[in-house]
C-alpha cells in the first residue's frame, strides 16, 4: 500500500497508512528536514508550501487530527479522493488515482 500525503492547507503534513516511521519516509521523499517534525506531524516549510501540496491531497485540519488518532483509514481517505478529487495534487500518484477511479 502507497502512503498517501495528507495537508490542510495550513502547513500541517501527515501520511496514511499513519505512523511515525511512515511520516519520516514521506519527509524523506518530499525533502522535509526532519526538524520541521512536531510530536505528531510535519510542518511544511512556508518557502515550499505550494510546491509540496502538489504531491498532497488536501483535507481538513479535523481530519488531519482523525488520521492521527486513528479514527480516519486508508480506505477512507480513498472515499474521501473519489467524493473531492479537486483537493487532489497534480503530482499525486497514479495509483491512488487509479484507486480512487479517477482515471
Amino acid at each position: 500500500m502507497e502512503p498517501i500525503f495528507l495537508t490542510d492547507g495550513r502547513r500541517h503534513l501527515i501520511c496514511v497508512p499513519y505512523s511515525r516511521e511512515n511520516c519520516f519516509k514521506m519527509a524523506a521523499a518530499l525533502d522535509i528536514s526532519s526538524h520541521w517534525w512536531h510530536r505528531d506531524h510535519f510542518d511544511v516549510p512556508m518557502r515550499r508550501k505550494s510546491q509540496i501540496e502538489t504531491f498532497c491531497v488536501k483535507v481538513s485540519p479535523k481530519q488531519i487530527v482523525l488520521v492521527i488518532r486513528g479514527k480516519l483509514t486508508y480506505d477512507d481517505i480513498v472515499s474521501y479522493v473519489k467524493e473531492n478529487p479537486s483537493h487532489v495534487g497534480d503530482r499525486v500518484s497514479h495509483d491512488l488515482r487509479r484507486a480512487a477511479g479517477l482515471c
